[in-house]
């Protein structure tokens, strides 16, 4: 069993990637080490660090995404057992219903995994790559073990459907995983498969505490935020309650600096403008399409790991209600609102005119 497996819960600004690259690079250079992530942008930021620190990417670290890695290292090196040799020809990254591909029976392997052209289904590519494993005899896994000594997962709430199986696989494997992600940030999914659903994003965390109790990995948390000042925090953490999420610690900020204007604003929308002469925030809306008021926006999904000294949310409608009265929201708009939310380091400025029942503070010029 894996000696130094773990899983890290981490808040937003806590320095979650900054730990995996510092780790990384601590393993000594005769053992190979793989990191890697979900998205091609985390994946070019691990990459940046690494260098920014060492002036390279040492020989033993690499670097890949996690498509990238489970092609290369998982479905190739064994698909001849399976559907023959070299057969696979990339990726197929549409989500197809069973009768769009009509309804293929797992027997018939080619149909199931891959399309005419010989490509992957994206979705079925972890599972594809546990079907080798499983016709090998293991050896796929023995392969993975053999060419990478440590293996370091950044953002693993993007993880979803036989990912979660290929990771158990992994750590029995003799591999020291070290899975690190923020559950609260899941606004982006390896795959559409509703298979282990009750698993993915915010629910990340209770499949690492199932794993802990296994003995598996160590659970360790990174309960603290560099970045956020102590509202921001708090804003961040209402938006996941640890009476429904247990497995989310409250966020404390270790960023002490005062502006001036520090804390969340509701701002009138006739205000707008002013703010930002006045501020300079960077303007987050849910679609660029749909930014109403000028300035350079980006959407709120695709800020992950960036930080700025001052946000401004154009909020959707459900946003909205949100503020004024404490509604639902969606699992996505609350990532996407958190991960607005938590980009700013001295404050948050939310476009609302009506504020209901919100007690956060007006702006005022």
């Amino acid at each position: 069993m894996p000696s130094y497996s773990r899983g890290v819960v981490a808040a937003a600004g806590s320095g979650k990637t900054e730990f995996i690259v510092d780790s990384a690079l601590a393993v000594a250079s005769s053992e190979s080490v793989l990191i890697t992530t979900f998205t091609e942008s985390g994946t070019r930021e691990i990459r940046r660090r690494v260098a920014g620190k060492v002036g390279r990417v040492p020989d033993n670290i690499t670097i890949i995404p996690w498509f990238t890695f489970l092609i290369a290292h998982g479905a190739k090196p064994y698909q001849n057992p399976v559907i023959g040799i070299n057969k696979i020809a990339g990726l197929n990254f549409e989500s197809l219903t069973p009768k769009q591909r009509g309804f293929p029976k797992k027997r018939e392997t080619r149909k199931y995994y891959l399309d005419r052209s010989f490509r992957l289904y994206r979705d079925f590519l972890s599972e594809f790559v546990l079907h080798c494993d499983d016709s090998s005899g293991g050896a796929v896994m023995k392969r993975m073990a053999n060419v990478f000594s440590w293996v370091y997962f950044d953002e693993i709430q993007d993880i979803s459907g036989r990912d979660f199986e290929l990771f158990e696989r992994m750590l029995s494997s003799g591999i020291h995983v070290c899975m690190v992600g923020d559950p609260r940030q899941g606004t982006f999914s390896t795959t559409q498969s509703r298979t282990n659903r009750g698993m993915t994003r915010s629910r990340i965390s209770i499949w690492l505490a199932k794993l802990e109790k296994r003995g598996l990995i160590t659970v360790d948390h990174l309960s603290h935020s560099y970045r956020c000042n102590p509202a921001i925090c708090e804003l961040g953490d209402s938006l996941y309650p640890q009476e429904s999420y247990p497995g989310l610690s409250e966020t404390e900020s270790r960023n002490p600096l005062l502006t001036g204007h520090d804390g969340i604003f509701l701002i009138q929308e006739a205000q707008v403008a002013e703010y930002i002469d006045t501020y300079r925030p960077q303007l987050l809306v849910w679609n660029k399409a749909a930014n109403d008021y000028g300035s350079a926006a980006r959407n709120m999904g695709e800020v992950k790991g960036l930080t700025f000294d001052r946000v401004l949310i154009q909020p959707t409608e459900p946003i909205r209600k949100y503020f004024r009265s404490g509604s639902d929201l969606t699992a996505e708009a609350n990532a996407k609102l958190y991960v607005a939310v938590t980009r700013a380091r001295f404050s948050v400025g939310l476009i609302l005119d009506r504020a209901g029942s919100c007690e956060i503070q007006r702006w005022k010029p």
